[in-house]
């Protein structure tokens, strides 16, 4: 959706500050909760209570998303977009539009993913400085038993 087509919806329709702020963020791509909620400064609940509310009026839709990172993280999300003009007149959702979307939401994922990634590695480093060294459980003992 272009800028015109953006702001043309928002001049139509009859949605809340906080919704129209989703919209915008919507409007440069799909997204997922958490980033939705991060852009538009609302809590995720605010954020998904409102998606709801505007997946019934006819402006969102979502699906289930599965991101890959290598073998070990798999993360579902749940995505968002905005429907197109054709999908609201037609009242139905175009499947290959939200699949054709997947690179942009996947490279969203994937920074946040990797910025998660460092903050954890941090933590835990600062975690082992603050842990005091262990005694080990055995005793080594340096006499020979004859």
């Amino acid at each position: 959706m272009n800028g015109s087509e953006l702001e043309e919806l928002k001049k139509s329709a009859r949605l809340t500050a906080v919704q129209m702020r989703i919209l915008g963020v919507l409007g440069s791509g799909p997204s997922y909760v958490a980033a939705i909620a991060e852009a538009a400064q609302v809590s995720e609940e605010t954020a998904r209570r409102n998606l709801m509310t505007m997946k019934t009026l006819g402006y969102v839709t979502n699906w289930t998303h599965t991101f890959h990172e290598g073998t070990l993280h798999n993360i579902a999300v749940s995505a968002w977009r905005l429907l197109t003009d054709q999908e609201r007149s037609q009242g139905r959702v175009d499947p290959n539009r939200s699949r054709r979307s997947l690179k942009t939401l996947d490279n969203k994922i994937r920074f946040r993913f990797s910025r998660t990634l460092e903050l954890h590695q941090i933590m835990k480093e600062a975690a082992e400085k603050d842990r005091p060294a262990q005694k080990s459980a055995g005793v080594i003992s340096t006499s020979h038993a004859e």
